[in-house]
């Protein structure tokens, strides 16, 4: 799975939300450390990525079942990493790729960011389009490979208890 992920972290490596850095509208709000169990999800296997934990970072369990008896372990961090070494979810991050109800592959701004990311009140539309387009190629790779699909699949579930509360 190292190969997936290094090929998923590739098609993202020269993309970013917006041109320049984000956090500076922010002051790097998702990058403040682990508070309170923060963190972000890992995707099935991502963990293998991890093989030699650095020190800036830990990885926990959750109670987020995307399958029987498969839990999503949970990434934080310090505040302070090496950007190379972060996880899918921070890469897409406030994007993520979404499995609608009808089953169609989109990219949604992630609702758990509202609060703490100021992008979070753009829409898609208004994000770099290259960055858009590799989030949703991000998406087509994950929805290739059964575990990664259910993830997603349960993820986005989730999400949809988020955004139409």
């Amino acid at each position: 799975m190292k190969n997936f992920y290094n090929r998923i972290y590739s098609t993202l490596s020269s993309y970013t939300p917006l041109k320049g850095d984000c956090g500076r509208a922010c002051n790097k709000a998702c990058c403040q450390g682990d508070k309170d169990g923060d963190g972000m999800y890992l995707f099935p296997f991502e963990e293998e990525m991890y093989s030699s934990l650095p020190s800036w970072a830990a990885i926990s369990e959750t109670d987020f079942e995307y399958d029987t008896n498969k839990f999503a372990p949970l990434f934080s961090c310090d505040g302070v990493c090496d950007r190379k070494l972060r996880p899918l979810a921070c890469r897409i991050f406030p994007l993520t790729p979404y499995i609608a109800k009808g089953g169609e592959l989109e990219v949604i701004v992630d609702p758990r960011a509202n609060g703490m990311c100021p992008l979070a009140a753009l829409y898609v539309e208004d994000f770099e389009a290259d960055f858009v387009n590799a989030v949703e190629k991000v998406g087509e790779l994950l929805l290739s490979n059964p575990d990664t699909k259910k993830f997603l699949e349960s993820f986005s579930r989730m999400l949809d208890d988020i955004r139409f509360i």
